[in-house]
């Protein structure tokens, strides 16, 4: 298996290019010394000279290995060819002709070793002709130079041959440490291209046959393509197919233009990934090899394939997320602008989820998620997009929507298909829904107006009852924003400090004495003047605001509570209404020790009055409440008693101090037969707990006596004193 192309270390390439450019200088003064040999021998007479035949042979020898670009071969051949030669001549010019022809084989066995297996040939046929050139000139006798002697000449040969063969030794010496380091830096690097996972192979850049290549390139080839590859195989045999066939083609094609280039290729084998490089290898500016490396990327792949899915995807259900939600949106209206037809967009929310996940856990919820995802799929199909849009609202996109009076069906289909219980661990829970839907181009042109409206509906369905649909309509925008203009008025207010507390006294029917007073909140609104409860604090409660507004109303009662005791006033009750959502987040018991703490007002001058409503929603932490606040001395009372459920139980449980009687049976008790019975069987209720009653809504004297022939212990209206500022009630009580 043959590597394409090794690049040695950087220790061992800075010593190649020095050792070749010593290589370089000892091959050019080889030469000139070989030159001037064979000159001084041609000089001297060309056949008569020991071993001029001999040098001829070498020279066309040395000639045919130049034109073959052999210059380094050519200067070590020559220089070791001319060492026999003159040995073998100087040996046979001193009469031991024997002694040549045993020494002549064994210096030829070391010129092959060194010049090669043809070198050698030549050295030999050159030696030979040599020996018996010198021989037949020493038979004869013959002096073809007087002026110099034979001997001189042999002289100036010998010496000038053994500095070229000298310099021939240092050549081959050199060029053996050469190969050595040449050898070694192409094993490691073998060894290093062959235990590489990645796959390298080389091909040739004009016919791409390939010319290389590691272990990793060859079972990747065994086990996928069932072939075994081999040097020289062509594209078409490597990846079979016409179809890969041409697309590797096109890769090394471009490769040649874009030297350096990656690609991602799917693999041979399915949902598998390469990065795969690209780099063409050139020597003088000349491509001479294209190198590929394949790197194996599928896991890192399937991780951004992963985490492009979780971009757009909701990772709980899989349905799409609110990012793929609007661009499937955005289509959707593209779509429908051109078809003319309609876009309907749906909210779908669970109602009180949180509830679920308190009562069964978190796992419960996720998978009641679950499988409501799968629901609203199945009832939608495949011409809906179905997304979550958060934790228990999802968003449904229907396209080519032909007429908008089918959009009613569409959302009973869903709520019905919603009703039936959904399976957790063996328990069936039963969830309600709340649908808001509007429809493009009806009620909206773009995505955004299309979602506000969609949540507009949603959010008056869920102030009616619980499985029910709302389809946009403009007067529930204007109600919307008036009540978000309103909320934000009250969160100013709260900054501002724009509430004030009017306060009712209320009496003892019997004497007449002012028993205490019921605190009612009002808003002194810059634009709209002195506004009551009724005009702000539903939508208080619906925003979030009343903990922080009922938080102000227990300080700042328990403190003019304390200022009248101040002032003479002893013995009053101030009486504070609570509202449901104040027990909510459980923070109703610290804001009435706070109240109690920061006014100094002693527990027993404060009356909480609790709704009914309070009772049924909130019945453990009411029932701890209640006796934290009766251990301190606080007195409670139920308000509105008999408008709500009015159960004996809480009575019981409870136990408060107070009920209250609505207004709205206190009214012409005189005069309604129905009323007067309901009150009198209030009476006898709170007769048989022990608890003091009070009536709300006295506004004739006719009233006032008849609650007190019928035992009511207490009360207050407009007969006694409307709600007053605290001045004009201090002013009040003076008149008592």
């Amino acid at each position: 298996m043959a590597p394409s192309h090794i690049n040695s270390s950087a220790a061992d390439i800075v010593a190649i290019k020095s050792d070749a450019r010593l290589l370089h200088h000892i091959a050019i003064v080889s030469l000139i010394a070989g030159l001037i040999v064979m000159s001084v021998n041609t000089y001297w007479g060309f056949w008569y000279r020991p071993g001029g035949p001999g040098l001829v042979l070498i020279a066309v020898t040395m000639l045919i290995m130049l034109k073959r670009g052999l210059i380094i071969s050519t200067a070590s051949f020559f220089c070791w060819s001319v060492l026999v030669m003159v040995v073998i001549s100087s040996l046979a010019s001193q009469g031991l002709e024997n002694v040549a022809w045993v020494a002549g084989p064994i210096a030829v066995l070391v010129s092959g070793w060194l010049t090669g297996q043809r070198g050698a040939i030549a050295v030999t046929l050159g030696s030979i002709i040599s020996i018996f050139a010198m021989y037949q000139l020493q038979m004869s006798g013959f002096k073809p130079d007087k002026f110099i002697p034979l001997e001189i000449i042999m002289a100036v040969l010998m010496v000038a041959n053994l500095i070229a063969a000298f310099i021939g030794i240092a050549t081959a010496t050199t060029f053996r440490h050469q190969m050595s380091l040449i050898h070694n830096a192409r094993q490691q690097l073998n060894a290093i291209f062959n235990s590489t996972h990645d796959m390298i192979w080389s091909v040739d850049p004009n016919t791409f046959a390939l010319t290389s290549f590691n272990h990793s390139f060859a079972q990747c080839m065994a086990t996928h393509n069932n072939i075994t590859v081999e040097l020289g195989m062509t594209v078409e045999a490597i990846f079979i197919t016409p179809e890969r066939s041409a697309e590797w083609q096109q890769f090394y094609t471009r490769a040649l233009t874009d030297k350096h280039h990656q690609v991602t290729y799917q693999d041979l084998k399915p949902n598998s990934y390469l990065a795969i490089g690209f780099n063409v290898m050139e020597h003088d500016g000349k491509a001479f090899g294209i190198s590929v490396f394949a790197k194996d990327i599928t896991e890192k792949k399937k991780a951004q394939l992963q985490i492009e899915y979780l971009a757009f995807h909701d990772a709980l259900t899989g349905l799409a997320n609110r990012r793929l939600g609007m661009d499937c949106l955005q289509h959707a209206l593209a779509m429908a602008t051109t078809t003319q037809l309609n876009v309907a967009l749906l909210f779908v929310d669970i109602d009180q989820f949180k509830h679920v996940n308190d009562k069964y856990g978190h796992a419960a919820g996720d998978s009641i998620l679950k499988q409501l995802a799968q629901r609203l799929c199945y009832i939608m199909g495949d011409h809906a997009t179905v997304c979550r849009q958060s934790g228990n609202e999802f968003m449904i996109i229907l396209p080519n929507l032909a007429a908008t009076d089918e959009l009613p069906t569409r959302c009973e289909n869903i709520l019905n298909s919603l009703r039936t219980p959904f399976e957790i661990n063996s328990t069936s829970v039963a969830i309600a829904c709340f649908i808001g839907a509007s429809v493009f181009p009806r009620d909206a042109t773009t995505s955004e107006s299309l979602i506000q409206k969609s949540h507009t509906a949603l959010t008056i369905a869920k102030q009616s009852t619980s499985n029910s649909y709302q389809l946009f309509e403009q007067q529930m925008l204007d109600r919307l924003l008036q009540k978000i203009t309103m909320r934000d008025a009250l969160i100013t207010a709260l900054e501002r400090h724009e509430f004030v507390l009017h306060y009712q006294p209320q009496i003892d029917l019997a004497s007449g004495r002012v028993t205490g007073a019921e605190a009612l909140i009002r808003w002194q609104s810059p634009e709209q003047g002195l506004l009551g409860p009724i005009a702000f604090i539903s939508i208080a409660e619906e925003y979030g605001l009343i903990n922080q507004i009922g938080r102000w109303v227990l300080i700042e009662a328990c403190q003019q509570a304390v200022r009248w005791i101040d002032a003479g006033y002893d013995g009053l009750i101030m009486a504070v209404n609570l509202s449901a959502l104040q027990f909510q987040q459980g923070q109703i018991i610290a804001d009435v020790n706070d109240a109690l703490t920061l006014s100094g007002l002693m527990p027993h001058y404060l009356e909480l009055e609790l709704t009914e409503s309070i009772l049924l929603e909130h019945d453990e932490f009411l029932i701890d409440a209640i006796q934290q606040w009766r251990a301190q001395g606080i007195h409670l009372s139920i308000d509105d008693f008999g408008t709500g459920y009015s159960s004996m139980a809480y009575l019981k449980r409870l136990k408060v101090d107070k009920l209250k009687i609505d207004r709205f049976f206190v009214q012409d008790l005189e005069k309604d037969s129905e009323n007067r019975a309901i009150v009198q069987a209030m009476l006898h209720i709170a007769e048989g707990f022990n608890l003091t009653t009070i009536a709300e809504g006295i506004e004739t004297e006719l009233v006032n006596q008849t609650l007190k022939e019928m035992g009511c212990k207490e009360g207050q209206g407009y007969l006694f004193a409307k709600p007053l500022s605290p001045k004009a009630f201090e002013d009040w009580l003076k008149t008592r």
